[in-house]
């Protein structure tokens, strides 16, 4: 641990932009934990509704709770991965985690994963489940990750498959050790997709556990090919999925995950080459392979 970062106080970072009807409720939702142990952090990127009122006046009402807290106004936008990035600068506390202003994290998220950190001392990171809820708040579902899957997902192997060939919402947030997440360096800004990268770095780790309770509550933004990323298009997140892949395969030297992605990533690698019948071939073969697992783990 460097010397500024306090032990066993938790920063807490909140990327807002445009989210003056939901900020409320998420920051609410912290309230849900021990605060007196957490480091609030708010980074507003300049937002062109009331947000940055509305969260300064809940501030000013609730900070007293926490351990302390700041709210950051930027001079100019600097999209999701700049923002992030400033925020993990000033972040003070031994552990970190994220969540979007527009989402809730569940009773005792903050205590669960703190806890869970200081019995696993092998560990430097840890996932949770999620829920998933509407606009207005209302349960969708109320467990992403159920049953067996619950019992796959404690082996880091069954983990790893789900990450890489699968996807999904657990793996978007993250709860570890500041220094750790430090090493990985800052998010890449030519990637839209900042929660792919930061899942294959702590992947890559092999630090990382998995505890079934739910912890975050994701808020779904309605129908449509592209409602978990509403603004950012649907080729360009695929083509991202495949450039942090590619980069990663490329950038490691842990076996396991150059196995993983060589796999993964080589219909993009072909394609890159003017291979486009093959690379066609081995998209399809990875994507029944990545059904077939969703039907082995009784996923809906």
């Amino acid at each position: 641990m460097s010397s500024h970062e306090k032990k066993g106080i938790v920063t807490v970072m909140v990327a807002m932009y445009n989210h003056e009807a939901t900020v409320v409720p998420a920051l609410e939702s912290l309230l849900q934990s021990d605060v007196s142990k957490v480091e609030l952090i708010v980074c507003d990127d300049k937002s062109k509704d009331n947000s940055i009122q509305v969260c300064r006046t809940w501030l000013e009402q609730h900070g007293h709770h926490f351990e302390s807290w700041q709210l950051i106004e930027n001079e100019v936008n600097l999209g999701i991965n700049g923002n992030l990035n400033k925020l993990v600068a000033l972040a003070n506390g031994e552990y970190l985690t994220h969540f979007a202003s527009d989402d809730l994290l569940a009773p005792q998220a903050i205590d669960l994963q703190r806890n869970y950190m200081l019995r696993n001392s092998d560990k430097d990171f840890v996932w949770g489940n999620c829920a998933i809820i509407d606009l207005q708040g209302s349960t969708i579902k109320a467990r992403v990750i159920n049953g067996f899957q619950n019992i796959l997902f404690k082996i880091q192997f069954f983990l790893m498959l789900d990450l890489i060939y699968v996807w999904g919402l657990p793996w978007c947030r993250l709860f570890g050790k500041t220094k750790v997440f430090r090493s990985f360096g800052p998010y890449p800004s030519e990637y839209s997709l900042e929660d792919r990268w930061s899942a294959l770095k702590i992947a890559e780790t092999k630090r990382f556990g998995y505890m079934h309770n739910v912890v975050h509550l994701y808020r779904f933004r309605g129908r449509g090919e592209n409602q978990y990323t509403p603004g950012v298009d649907q080729m360009l997140i695929r083509s991202d999925c495949a450039r942090t892949e590619s980069d990663i395969y490329a950038d490691t030297a842990i076996p396991w995950l150059r196995n993983y992605l060589w796999f993964r990533t080589l219909p993009y690698r072909l394609q890159q080459k003017n291979s486009h019948q093959l690379s066609w071939l081995l998209a399809k073969l990875n994507r029944l392979f990545h059904l077939g697992l969703r039907v082995i783990q009784f996923r809906g």
